[in-house]
């Protein structure tokens, strides 16, 4: 029983010091997370996954996005990790959401009710896969993204072609189908159409492409990219 406690302790003493979050800055324990658990996935600190992380260096080594606090930012479904960090930061943070009451407005993203060109970054991860109308939703986040700017947009992607049947409502069904009771559709790469078709200009930076081997190794952010999306 010694033995058994006395690895434990090495174990989790040894993932405090080799797992490190960029956002919140913590040599943190990365606890196994989702509905098929992926092993060192969520941050014990701020709750970040994978994707949130990938999401952080690249504004922080690739954009400009933490040099001009005066950025217009539009965050949808906004995650908890950035969000309070932004609403700091930057003096133009919107929050917006359809259903949340922890954000600063409720946002329909198929009739979003600000005028053309008002933001200069456009956050929306893994939110298409719940909306119907996702390609009128699209189209929104073109129309109110300013020109020369851009938006990082990004889904679940489950291979190449697109899978969607409207007349799967349950969530029961939804879940079986889709993989979780709220979701529509199973995006596959050929979404990059559909951002076009929108104007988008779209480009695929995998994760590999900026951050070394032992980055990727050490934040635990695995084979992932960002889905840059500009308007020109």
């Amino acid at each position: 029983m010694k033995e058994i406690k006395a690895a434990v302790l090495k174990n989790l003493f040894k993932s405090r010091n080799t797992n490190y979050c960029p956002i919140c800055g913590v040599h943190s324990v990365f606890l196994d997370f989702g509905r098929k658990p992926r092993p060192n996935a969520l941050c014990e600190n701020c709750k970040s996954l994978e994707r949130h992380r990938l999401i952080w260096l690249f504004l922080r080594k690739k954009t400009d996005f933490f040099s001009n606090q005066r950025l217009a930012i539009l965050h949808i479904a906004p995650e908890h990790c950035f969000m309070v960090r932004f609403d700091n930061f930057f003096e133009q943070y919107l929050s917006g959401d359809l259903n949340r009451f922890d954000v600063k407005e409720k946002i329909d993203i198929t009739q979003i009710n600000h005028d053309k060109e008002s933001f200069d970054v456009i956050l929306c991860n893994h939110v298409l896969e719940h909306i119907i109308d996702d390609r009128k939703a699209i189209a929104e986040l073109y129309r109110v993204l300013r020109k020369g700017r851009w938006a990082i947009i990004t889904v679940p992607l489950y291979g190449r072609t697109t899978y969607e049947d409207y007349s799967i409502t349950s969530p029961a069904d939804r879940l079986a189908v889709f993989g979780q009771e709220d979701h529509v559709r199973k995006y596959g790469y050929d979404i990059e159409s559909r951002l076009t078709e929108a104007g988008f200009n779209v480009q695929i930076v995998s994760g590999s492409s900026f951050l070394s081997e032992q980055e990727i190794r050490k934040m635990r952010i695995g084979e992932r990219s960002i889905w840059l999306c500009s308007k020109w």
